[in-house]
């Protein structure tokens, strides 16, 4: 058997019980809705129900104005979403045509927003992307800097450089 077919069976065999932990809760709440009230709050009644309470979702509907918090919600999420694309759009076309004063400081400011953002997805790139500590200094330092450097920047130039 080939080596990266191996690999995958094993990560299939690793990953295919932490999917089943994950989609348990989802498992859960859909299970529960079934549920009459008391079987809801009985620890006797174990986790399947015993008879499907179709009834619960239009109980649960009727309860809210549902529709209207849907459409609601749809508008808002739309609104955002047109709002963002028009002025991501032109912020980006500004950052790589125009050459401005303080440019460089709103890019590093940037940098401080993504990587607060997101600390743990910056951590686990720059721990198994980055180079020995003892090579820190060095022409392979320098040239993982750039490229963390060109993501994080997305500059055509800078990624051409790494």
């Amino acid at each position: 058997m080939p080596k990266p077919e191996r690999r995958s069976r094993w990560m299939h065999a690793l990953l295919a019980p932490a999917a089943l932990l994950w989609l348990s809760p989802l498992a859960w709440m859909v299970l529960t809705s079934f549920k009459t009230k008391p079987e809801i709050f009985d620890p006797a009644a174990g986790v399947l129900p015993r008879a499907l309470q179709w009834t619960n979702y239009p109980a649960a509907l009727s309860v809210a104005p549902f529709g209207t918090y849907l459409l609601n919600s749809v508008l808002v999420t739309g609104g955002i979403l047109a709002a963002q694309l028009v002025t991501i759009t032109l912020a980006a076309y500004a950052f790589a045509r125009l050459r401005f004063p303080g440019r460089e400081a709103v890019f590093l400011a940037d940098d401080v927003v993504v990587m607060s953002a997101h600390p743990g997805s910056i951590q686990a790139i720059m721990t198994i992307d980055m180079p020995h500590p003892r090579d820190r200094g060095s022409a392979e330092f320098a040239k993982w800097y750039a490229r963390i450097n060109a993501a994080l920047h997305r500059d055509p130039k800078r990624r051409q450089a790494a």
